[in-house]
């Protein structure tokens, strides 16, 4: 059977469907950061802020660019994936893996969307690529490439961190490389690296460090594995439950016996380079799975994995990975059928998502030349994607109606001025209607009005059951 075509058909179905799903929470608030130009910000490094600001200049439209970077920097993995796949295996395994990837249903579905994992993801590919070719050559001058997919991974997100750290783990107990580590190449590497990650650490560094600050306290803030069973149930929906068992099924091959991490070797077989790719795979779930035990862990965010381990079930299951990805293709279908018809029901609710383009005249109504209108919203989701059906700035309260501990509060603190003046009229979109609540905007505002007929329909349901409440005429100057 010939793959190519079914990849490709994969690719426009994925292309086709990209263009279906409305804009999501997380994707829509890093769209709003290409409206604020910066070296990094506090959630991340700036790599997809830059990203979509380039395909958004090209394209015009937001969405339409945003999907496209993300269906390019598939691409892009997937190019790196193959010819890394080449260096260790046959060129129809490498097409079964390269197969296997796209049918892993977080690259499939989830990975329509343009967020930060997206360029961390293709990034990371390149790394692996010269990683295993340096494994399989002993040329210490792939350092310099190493470093340069590692310092635009660091852009993209800082847990690329753990990857690096797992590779160098691998080098330094390795005695076939372990003197690489102190080669010229190897020096002159890490100098490149911190270059390239320079711009965030000099935003960070006129920033009191916030960025890091923020991550590291977000570590500890729950209950001893209160998220541990949620984290793993998801990792298995994203990776596939067909991926899961032939891994546990299989999993004394994959990681073969322990001699493969110091094997003594002059040349490395492909099998070993295989395990060595496995054992990665398995570092960067085991670190997420025991932050897991501390904080809240979102599936999404063990993403790299899916490179080594879609190359070492290859390379190790040349035998079965045809079997295993015509069920993986089951479970896929199975899936669209979940997610067009039940569920999120993007093929059946189009039509209700597309309303959210009305909302740009409804909103339009409010305003009036005596008193001007402001819209805030209490998520940063939501935020986000009112910013872009109203194609207009909202805001997040940062003063009497401040919600604290809220993902995205430090950013919004940066860009925006929640001031308001005796008159101001505001529309606020809040996902919690509380008799207190109300009460407490009574003693701001001369009317309150719900708005039943204003609706924003996404897919995230704790979103889409918010409520629009027109605030009229503030009773004084004060912060929102």
């Amino acid at each position: 059977m010939k793959i190519y075509p079914i990849i490709f058909l994969l690719l426009v179905f994925r292309l086709i469907l990209a263009f279906l799903m409305p804009i999501v929470a997380d994707e829509s608030y890093y769209l709003l950061w290409g409206q604020y130009p910066a070296l990094s910000y506090v959630d991340h490094p700036g790599m997809i802020a830059w990203i979509n600001t380039i395909f958004i200049f090209i394209f015009k439209e937001p969405l339409l660019g945003i999907r496209l970077a993300s269906f390019a920097t598939l691409l892009v993995t997937l190019f790196f994936l193959y010819k890394t796949a080449l260096l260790i295996t046959s060129k129809k395994v490498a097409q079964q893996i390269t197969l296997f990837f796209v049918l892993i249903p977080y690259i499939c579905f989830i990975g329509i969307t343009m967020q930060v994992e997206q360029p961390l993801i293709m990034f990371a590919a390149g790394l692996f690529y010269y990683f295993v070719k340096f494994l399989l050559t002993k040329k210490t001058q792939y350092f310099y490439a190493l470093s340069l997919w590692a310092g635009l991974a660091f852009l993209s997100k800082y847990t690329i961190l753990f990857l690096i750290l797992g590779m160098g783990l691998l080098l330094i107990i390795d005695k076939n490389y372990r003197k690489s580590l102190l080669s010229f190449h190897f020096i002159g590497a890490c100098l490149l690296f911190g270059v390239l990650i320079s711009p965030v650490l000099w935003w960070n560094y006129l920033h009191d460090f916030i960025s890091f600050k923020f991550h590291l306290s977000r570590i500890g803030d729950s209950f001893w594995g209160k998220s541990s069973l949620e984290f793993i149930f998801s990792q298995i929906i994203y990776f596939s439950p067909v991926a899961f068992f032939y891994m546990v099924k299989y999993q004394k091959k994959l990681r073969g016996h322990w001699d493969w991490i110091t094997n003594s070797t002059d040349k490395l077989k492909s099998e070993l380079v295989a395990q060595k790719l496995f054992f990665l795979g398995i570092w960067i779930f085991t670190i997420f799975l025991i932050l897991s035990f501390k904080t809240q862990v979102w599936g999404h965010w063990t993403a790299i994995m899916y490179l080594p381990f879609a190359l070492a079930m290859g390379t190790i299951l040349p035998d079965k990975i045809f079997r295993i990805n015509r069920f993986m293709g089951g479970f896929m279908i199975f899936l669209i059928i979940i997610l067009g018809f039940s569920g999120p029901a993007i093929f059946v609710k189009h039509n209700l998502y597309q309303q959210n383009y009305d909302l740009y005249e409804k909103v339009g109504i409010l305003k009036t030349e005596k008193y001007p209108l402001r819209i805030f919203a209490d998520f940063h989701g939501s935020i986000g994607q009112l910013s872009y059906y109203l194609k207009v700035p909202v805001l997040f309260p940062q003063g009497e109606f401040k919600l604290s501990g809220l993902w995205g509060e430090q950013q919004f603190k940066f860009w925006q001025n929640t001031q308001l003046q005796k008159g101001d009229n505001i529309l606020f979109f809040t996902r919690n209607i509380t008799p207190e609540k109300l009460v407490k905007l009574k003693n701001y505002f001369q009317k309150i009005t719900i708005l039943p007929n204003l609706k924003l329909n996404v897919l995230e349901g704790h979103i889409a059951q918010g409520s629009f409440l027109y605030c009229e005429q503030a009773r004084e100057n004060f912060k929102f």
